[in-house]
């Protein structure tokens, strides 16, 4: 961990590798990761889990859909990843947790571009 820097942790597992798995664990869990580890599962970016059933689950892959339209250059993309990411590092930041974590598949394979978009973007955090 870098000394004065909450840490991000960006899972990026490729699909059908057990991803789901580990979102279920994560969401389950965020209340007592926060509490007795420090570490915070953001809700931002995050939507409920299709198809797993009545698990309460969310991913992050709202990110993924976010770059995906940035990777298209759909119009207004960059600034819509920009702002969302904006928000998540709020999140990040107003929780004052020292660690956060997220999931989300769809960043497997994630081109240059969209990369220094989120690296640009959450620079005040250490990622991994």
């Amino acid at each position: 961990m870098v000394e004065g820097k909450q840490q991000l942790i960006i899972h990026s597992g490729a699909f059908k590798t057990a991803t789901s798995a580990v979102q279920i664990i994560l969401m389950n869990n965020a209340e007592l990761l926060l509490s007795k580890h420090g570490v915070l599962v953001p809700h931002t970016l995050s939507r409920p889990l299709v198809g797993v059933g009545e698990t309460g689950a969310r991913s992050h892959n709202l990110l993924g859909h976010l770059v995906k339209d940035f990777r298209a250059g759909a119009d207004g993309a960059q600034e819509r990843l920009v702002s969302a990411l904006a928000n998540l590092a709020d999140e990040i930041r107003d929780s004052g947790a020292p660690t956060a974590v997220i999931s989300a598949e769809m960043l497997t394979g994630i081109d240059e571009s969209s990369a220094s978009v989120i690296q640009d973007s959450l620079q005040q955090f250490d990622l991994r």
